[in-house]
């Protein structure tokens, strides 16, 4: 048995122009080589198997090669370049992070960057999977990516860009590798094909493609396995059979089946798709992508972003003539809420099938709107007739239409008769609402002769229905809401709150005339403190804090409190009334004034406290200025 190689690595690039879809790295990289201007770390981030560590290798083996090709190629023949594809060489190095992550690891790294390399120009280092170092292992290689030797070149290499901390990104050129598109990948397979003289059907590659999500290595992966159960023919059915894929044909028959509003065919067909192993989430996935499919090719603008091949992409445009785009909308919103209430059903076949129900009907259920909105006599008429609604629970409902009245002579009799028995038809009590009269069959026809010949004695009979119905029962009354208090109460209530305002205004203006220039200062202080205690022995504690930080002085016949905020002046002014009160009894006065005010030089120079680096170097110059000569002596930065 010989030495099998996947596909992966027998056909890995070994040059720039090999690399397929990304040539707005490799050309980056190529006049980088030529102009000379490299940088000396490299990060590589992008989705796996795009060729982050194939164009990391072979842009290594091209810095190293000795005989430079006019196009920026490796010549792949001198000792440089033969060594690095013989694995055996001794100046490029490839590590996995994945293994090696620890702070130990990195310092030995670190020790072998400063021995030179033993041939060639550059000693190179492939870093692979570097999100997977640890922090400490990280910040042990901050100093050495940073300023490493010039004969030293990193290049790392990542799938999770957002797991590397900011201090590595900071120090690297960042390249974002892209997914292949479907058709690169199809044409890289079926030049695979070709050399290992395999057969391919372009819909059996177009499906492998599809199922690789951009990655050229899943994709060699998934046609190496079937080639292997295939042979050297390779089937659309063969990729559907190992791939577990459904059928395009199954989607092209039930969008048929729906167009013709065939829904014992459509769910059939869901039927066999389910026996067949696939879930409902398969076959809502796959029709959603055939209606976005048919949709696209609506369009010539848009038919280029239909991916399949040229025969499946013939019956795509065939049937997007048939389908209109009003039910492929709608189909795309009904399988959209079919996927949402999926999630919570526990029956999905049949909110499947519900779905594919209203698919086969939505047409009929836009015929029946558009006709009901073009018929003028569904929504409105010429003239537009009062309806009554006649009842009576001795004879059976009738509902008569008044057309537009027309003026005739009546005589007085009639109409006095007629508002005889609607007066008899009208019941003695009724609720205050608008009222819907109620007479007989034979009644209505009588007020409907009435109505046309004496439009006007109708409106003296026939009370609007604005007009609320009073009851002719003596005895029934209204049922009211509850009384308030007079308004005079509020009133004298009110006066006397700004009364007793004005009495506390007056106290205090009578209390300013005191002079206190006479009071000795260690009085107020004691008597101060000690109505701290008394706050103490009323549990009210915050406050007594408050009023022990704080030490009174007298000026300008007033006691001054400087206060450092504005919530602090709140309290103590709640509090003045009782403070004031207090001072007067212990230090025998009539009267006493307060004046607080919020002292902010205080304030600020009594909270600045040094947070950051800055803050307090500031901080220490300011209690040394020597220290700030030391620095400027010595050529120190500090990092802030």
């Amino acid at each position: 048995m010989g030495n099998y190689v996947v596909s992966a690595r027998k056909y890995r690039p070994s040059n720039f122009s090999e690399v397929i879809g990304q040539s707005h790295i490799t050309d980056t990289l190529q006049n980088a080589i030529k102009s000379d201007h490299l940088a000396h770390s490299f990060l590589f981030c992008g989705p796996r198997g795009v060729g982050k560590t194939t164009c990391a290798r072979i842009l290594a083996k091209t810095i190293n090669c000795e005989n430079l090709r006019s196009d920026v190629e490796p010549c792949n023949e001198c000792p440089s370049c033969v060594s690095f594809n013989n694995s055996s060489s001794f100046n490029i190095h490839e590590l996995d992070a994945a293994s090696n992550n620890k702070v130990d690891d990195m310092r030995i790294l670190i020790d072998q960057v400063r021995i030179p390399p033993p041939s060639g120009k550059y000693k190179i280092y492939i870093i692979d999977e570097v999100h997977m170092l640890s922090a400490s292992a990280f910040n042990a290689f901050l100093k050495t990516l940073e300023e490493p030797p010039a004969h030293t070149i990193f290049i790392l290499a990542t799938t999770e860009k957002h797991k590397i901390i900011p201090t590595i990104l900071s120090r690297c050129q960042i390249f974002d590798f892209k997914r292949i598109p479907i058709q690169l990948l199809i044409d890289n397979m079926q030049e695979i094909c070709e050399k290992e003289s395999v057969k391919a059907d372009t819909d059996a590659l177009l499906i492998i493609a599809q199922k690789a999500d951009g990655s050229v290595r899943d994709s060699l992966s998934i046609l190496d396995r079937l080639i292997s159960f295939s042979g050297e023919q390779l089937t659309y059915e063969d990729v559907l059979q190992n791939l577990s894929v459904l059928d395009y044909d199954y989607f092209f028959k039930v969008t048929d089946f729906l167009l013709s509003e065939d829904i014992p065919s459509s769910l059939v067909m869901l039927h066999e798709i389910l026996e067949k192993g696939f879930d409902c989430d398969d076959f809502n996935l796959g029709l959603s992508e055939h209606f976005r499919n048919l949709l696209v090719c609506k369009d010539i603008k848009t038919e280029a972003l239909l991916e399949a091949g040229p025969q499946l992409r013939e019956r795509y445009l065939n049937q997007s003539e048939i389908a209109p785009v009003s039910f492929l909308l709608n189909g795309l919103k009904f399988m959209n809420e079919c996927d949402v209430q999926n999630r919570m059903s526990k029956n999905r076949k049949l909110t499947v099938e519900l779905t594919l129900m209203k698919m086969a009907s939505v047409r009929n259920l836009a015929d029946y709107k558009t006709v009901s909105n073009s018929n003028p006599t569904v929504n409105q008429t010429k003239a537009e007739p009062v309806k009554k609604n006649i009842t009576n629970p001795s004879k059976k409902e009738a509902v008569t239409e008044i057309p537009a009245p027309k003026i005739k002579e009546e005589t007085k009799g009639e109409a006095e008769e007629v508002v005889e028995k609607k007066t008899e038809a009208k019941p003695k009590e009724e609720l205050v609402e608008p009222i819907v009269e109620t007479t007989t069959e034979e009644e209505a026809s009588t007020k409907v002769d009435q109505k046309k010949e004496e439009p006007s004695q109708e409106s003296e009979i026939k009370p609007t229905n604005t007009k609320l119905k009073k009851s002719k029962d003596e005895n029934h009354k209204l049922v009211r809401t509850p009384k308030i208090s007079s308004l005079n109460d509020v009133y004298a209530n009110v006066d006397t709150k700004i009364e007793k305002v004005k009495e506390d205004q007056q106290q205090i203006t009578e209390d300013i005339a005191v002079d206190l220039s006479t009071l000795d200062e260690d009085k107020l202080v004691a008597a101060w403190k000690n109505y701290g205690e008394e706050l103490e022995k009323n549990k009210r504690k915050s406050l007594r804090n408050l009023v022990d930080s704080f030490t009174p002085k007298i000026q300008d016949n007033k006691i001054l409190l400087k206060v450092e905020s504005s919530i602090q002046k709140e309290l103590l002014v709640n509090e003045e009334r009782k403070l004031i009160e207090y001072l007067k009894k212990e230090l025998n006065l009539p009267s006493i004034q307060f004046e607080f005010r919020i002292d902010k030089k205080a304030t600020k120079a009594s909270n600045k406290v040094p947070y950051t680096s800055k803050d307090k170097f500031e901080k220490i110059v300011e209690k040394n200025p020597a220290i700030k000569d030391l620095k400027d002596n010595l050529g120190l930065e500090l990092e802030f």
